[in-house]
């Protein structure tokens, strides 16, 4: 097949798959850390980290118009044991949401490797959102308590996991599965990336003579990612810079 050829199919791809999650929200490229500073009095955590763009539900973005809704809203962020950074859920509207979390401290918009990490996250810890998951999130016993972590070797400390809900952390776990097991919930499965990834970079990197290397690897974990969320009937949003 003639270079031009295999070029233009895979631009077509590129620009498939950047198609099935065209979440682009403005305010993600200036986020440069993921979790980190918590604020001083533990309210909560730095304008500056993607985590309190989640934990605002997306205040001042587009995604306020998919979150406003949450009356459910637990950091499960916690090491190799996390189901995702947050889990979210709408009663009214019956919706389940885990959350992924990412950001890159490097100046690109085309981390490859901080892509490929979060991706991998989430399609490992998908089997909870089924509907006949027996599995409960493996740090339920500290979603009554602080968010604890360090940074630059501080402590770092957020007063309550439980951002958004009212009982206790076993209630409130019941009502998220109650809603995942109702045949009529819409699952899903968000990754929202600070500065990792910008949609306009990707493509027009992906429109270059030659790809550089970590084009051909996002791509595939898009694709990945999003064909693992599929097979289990929940819908892929990714979150990025435009």
């Amino acid at each position: 097949m003639p270079w031009t050829s295999l070029r233009n199919r895979f631009n077509e791809r590129v620009y498939g798959i950047t198609q099935l999650v065209p979440e682009g929200i403005d305010a993600l490229a200036d986020l440069h850390q993921e979790k980190f500073p918590a604020l001083d009095d533990e309210t909560g955590w730095d304008g500056g980290a993607v985590f309190h763009l989640i934990d605002s539900l997306g205040q001042g973005t587009e995604m306020n118009k998919l979150m406003r809704g949450f009356d459910i809203l637990v950091c499960d962020d916690a090491g190799d044991n996390e189901v995702a950074d947050f889990i979210a859920a709408d009663s009214a509207t019956r919706r389940a949401v885990l959350i992924h979390a990412k950001a890159a401290r490097e100046t690109t918009l085309l981390s490859a490797s901080a892509f490929a990490e979060v991706c991998s996250q989430a399609v490992k810890n998908l089997d909870i959102l089924t509907p006949f998951s027996l599995v409960e999130p493996p740090n339920l016993s500290l979603w009554g308590g602080k968010w604890r972590a360090s940074w630059k070797k501080v402590p770092q400390l957020v007063s309550r996991r439980i951002r958004l809900g009212v009982g206790t952390a076993n209630e409130l776990w019941k009502k998220i599965q109650a809603i995942i097991r109702d045949p009529t919930t819409t699952r899903e499965v968000w990754i929202v990336v600070g500065s990792t990834f910008s949609k306009n970079e990707f493509r027009e990197a992906a429109n270059k003579a030659k790809q550089p290397p970590e084009i051909i690897q996002i791509l595939y974990s898009l694709q990945s990612t999003w064909g693992s969320v599929a097979s289990i009937g929940a819908r892929l949003r990714v979150f990025y810079s435009p």
